[in-house]
């Protein structure tokens, strides 16, 4: 047991007795550790070469209706091009339980613009209490950052392809996109503890 709370001869007590079977350690100073632990990870971020993943994490998409859509019912709306699209669609990067590596870029998704003359992309970014979230409005879901991409050159239109990509680091969580046309990359880091 760490943390101030911890030091507690009444938590102490109550913990003991509820898990019997498992011996409680309690470290001198148990409200220091957590400071002292942040300490160390701050002087040597090495020293953690893997987490498992607390939210899924994704971002929130687009595409056009379709009979085969296996999403729940979600707002619809039509586009500048006449087509209808399914709104708010939680496109997974990682799922709640899983181990990621320090630094390790998780497997690419291709996105592209609406509209032949978009001029940007947004990608809102998304973490979720839920393991397979459909949707981004579902309960658990919580916009954690936006990333912004300009769009210079229109003439690809709609087959423009955008790879994004997500990289766990130490603290936080970055969002790697890649312009397929122009080669150009752009990295955006979202608050992982937020």
């Amino acid at each position: 047991m760490v943390g101030g709370f911890s030091e507690s001869p009444m938590l102490q007590e109550n913990v003991r007795s509820t898990f019997q079977d498992l011996k409680v350690v309690i470290p001198d100073e148990a409200g220091l550790v957590v400071l002292k632990g942040a300490v160390i990870f701050g002087h040597q971020p090495t020293t953690i070469t893997e987490r498992i993943c607390k939210f899924t994490y994704g971002k929130n998409i687009t595409h056009k209706k379709r009979k085969s859509c296996k999403h729940p019912e979600t707002r619809v709306e039509k586009d500048d091009n006449g087509d209808l699209r399914c709104h708010d669609i939680f496109d997974i990067h990682a799922k709640a339980g899983q181990s990621v590596k320090l630094d390790e870029e998780q497997p690419e998704i291709i996105s592209k613009p609406v509209t032949d003359d978009q001029t940007k992309i947004t990608f809102k970014i998304y973490a979720s209490t839920s393991t397979n979230p459909q949707l981004t409005t579902e309960d658990g879901c919580s916009l954690i950052g936006k990333l912004t991409v300009p769009i210079s050159d229109t003439s690809s239109g709609r087959d423009h392809e955008f790879g994004t990509s997500f990289i766990f680091g130490g603290t936080e969580i970055v969002v790697k996109v890649v312009d397929k046309d122009s080669g150009e990359v752009m990295l955006k880091s979202v608050d992982f503890l937020g």
